[in-house]
């Protein structure tokens, strides 16, 4: 198979990069307002009762609050997103072949070879997580189990492309910053902070690039029809991070309540068709 395909070429990485890791400080700001509102709101009520303190205070410590848990989220987003998805290394003996199409594959599209993760759960998916310069490919076992190796290279290229045009960074930081809100009074704000970080079309421009790095189509629908045959929703895994995943558990079942629109599986398997 050719991997001669570069992420820069003309279908490849522009076509993810259309609107990539991109306004992460308007976000970032976005979600310093969310919290520090009712932090503020809070503090100042807080401060109000206390015998000698002014109700003003609760302003800037409120700031200073929503501040101190952004840079922290931030900080340790990559690590612990990667503890959130009960990730583990691959180890090199037990997963060569995904090892070897990683190395290639990196090679060919000009991105920074990633950590390898796997997932001990029998659905069928994979992710990609990047910050700053750390960047990691993390795979389900049973996808790993399942895919043969022309699959496996189509789903690899996909992850790559992910990283290369800064999807994959997005969407780290949606999960840094917006997971934790997802379950409260904040949702909202939550929401529309993650829709602003990552593109409508991003399944779908993902699936022309890595289609691009492999130059065969072929592989991916193949990919996507064996994981379609499976469980894709990783149990151990809290849903507010399903929009990290490539295949979202969304796009299988479109009764799930997931904050971001994914495209049904069966619909990009048909555009892969058209290629």
């Amino acid at each position: 198979m050719d991997n001669d395909a570069s992420l820069d070429g003309p279908s490849g990485r522009n076509q993810t990069a259309r609107r990539p890791a991109t306004g992460h400080t308007r976000v970032v700001a976005l979600a310093g307002m969310a919290l520090a509102v009712p932090l503020m709101a809070v503090l100042g009520a807080v401060c109000a009762v206390i015998p000698g303190l002014p109700w003003w205070l609760g302003l800037p410590l409120g700031a200073a609050a929503a501040t101190a848990f952004i840079a922290y989220r931030l900080g340790n987003a990559y690590s612990a997103l990667l503890g959130a998805l009960h990730a583990e290394p691959a180890d090199a003996d037990e997963y060569v072949r995904f090892h070897n199409l990683v190395q290639g594959l990196s090679l060919a599209g000009g991105v920074s070879e990633p950590e390898l993760y796997v997932v001990a759960d029998p659905a069928r998916n994979a992710a990609a997580v990047a910050r700053g310069a750390q960047s990691a490919i993390v795979a389900t076992s049973g996808l790993l189990a399942a895919l043969d190796r022309i699959s496996l290279e189509a789903i690899v290229a996909e992850t790559l492309v992910r990283i290369g045009s800064g999807d994959a960074e997005a969407a780290t930081v949606g999960a840094a910053l917006f997971g934790p809100l997802l379950h409260g009074p904040l949702r909202a704000a939550a929401v529309f902070g993650l829709r602003r970080l990552l593109a409508d079309d991003r399944d779908l421009l993902a699936d022309r690039a890595a289609v691009a790095l492999t130059r065969y189509p072929p592989g991916l629908s193949l990919a996507f029809s064996t994981i379609q045959s499976g469980a894709v929703r990783v149990a151990s895994v809290a849903d507010e991070l399903e929009h990290m995943w490539l295949v979202p558990p969304a796009a299988v079942d479109p009764s799930a309540a997931v904050p971001v629109t994914a495209p049904p599986l069966s619909l990009r398997i048909d555009v892969l068709g058209e290629l």
